[in-house]
């Protein structure tokens, strides 16, 4: 493979061999601060093996294998299904999945959807039975279960690591300080939120990495009107909303770091997190991805 680089751009492209394997770890949760100290926090950790089984003059062939998982909590209360929902949270920990990418990594898609889904459903089958004793009950959460494990949307909810792992491969980058201005739909109702955001790409030709980051900051006027709007569906619900809301002052960050080496174009580091704050608390809600020295 052979990276095209000039004093102004650099082409961020797979540059893999059969066999190789790379060792990930991926944090997935939220941290929660008041102040400078830790109230409560909820993160999972799991191991990812990611293998290259094939090459071809046009695509990879790749495995990724997720282990070793577990998670970190402080000051979580425990509800009386947490048990079930860790059990159905197991399902998912020992997954592999295999896909493709075209020739210059950008992902193609999943091509063992049938065995990922006979894996989830099997093990479906042997949680409920040892977890239900109502046979007409565990009938009942098998069928919205494995409904959902079946559905189109589950490709992409069980990929959503592996498409931000190659989410700028194939494409040309120089150095680069951009900012831009965006409506965001609110995620609480029908207002769109105001938004500054900034892009920046940084080329370091000695190390041959490429760092790419994007932060938006949410207007925080249009941040709270959204909150209050929210409450427009329930009876009396914005005016409640209002009082609940209208003293207070917040702010919202979403920021998206990647950093590729580019010879290869291995994914070195990820974070996406969103960061929420009113006053001395705020919570960060993230997903690491870091690529772990063999």
């Amino acid at each position: 493979m052979s990276v095209q680089i000039s004093a102004q751009s650099v082409e961020l492209l797979a540059g893999w061999n059969k066999g190789d394997t790379k060792k990930i770890k991926s944090q997935d949760g939220f941290i929660e601060y008041e102040g400078n100290e830790i109230i409560k926090k909820e993160v999972i950790t799991s191991m990812i093996d990611m293998t290259i089984l094939e090459v071809s003059d046009s695509s990879y062939t790749i495995e990724w294998n997720y282990y070793e998982g577990s998670t970190d909590k402080l000051n979580i209360e425990e509800e009386e299904d947490e048990d079930l929902y860790k059990e159905i949270d197991r399902l998912f920990e020992k997954l592999r999945i295999v896909y493709t990418t075209d020739k210059f990594g950008i992902y193609e898609g999943i091509i063992n959807m049938q065995e990922i889904e006979t894996t989830l459903t099997d093990a479906l089958q042997d949680f409920v039975s040892t977890n239900f004793e109502d046979q007409k009950e565990g009938e009942m959460f098998f069928e919205l279960m494995n409904a959902m494990l079946l559905s189109e949307e589950m490709e992409d909810e069980i990929s959503s690591e592996i498409q931000a792992y190659h989410y700028y491969l194939g494409e040309i980058f120089s150095d680069t300080l951009a900012q831009y201005d965006e409506e965001i739909p609110s995620q609480m109702g029908k207002e769109t939120i105001a938004v500054k955001g900034e892009v920046q790409v940084l080329i370091n030709a000695v190390g041959s990495t490429i760092k790419i980051n994007d932060k938006k900051v949410f207007d925080p006027i249009a941040l709270k009107n959204a909150m209050i709007g929210a409450g427009k569906e329930i009876k009396k619900g914005k005016k409640k909303m209002k009082q609940a809301f209208g003293d207070h002052e917040f702010d919202m960050i979403d920021t998206e770091k990647y950093t590729y080496y580019f010879q290869t174009g291995s994914l070195l580091f990820y974070e996406k997190k969103r960061s929420f704050s009113s006053g001395e608390k705020r919570k960060d809600s993230f997903l690491i991805l870091e690529e772990v020295k063999l």
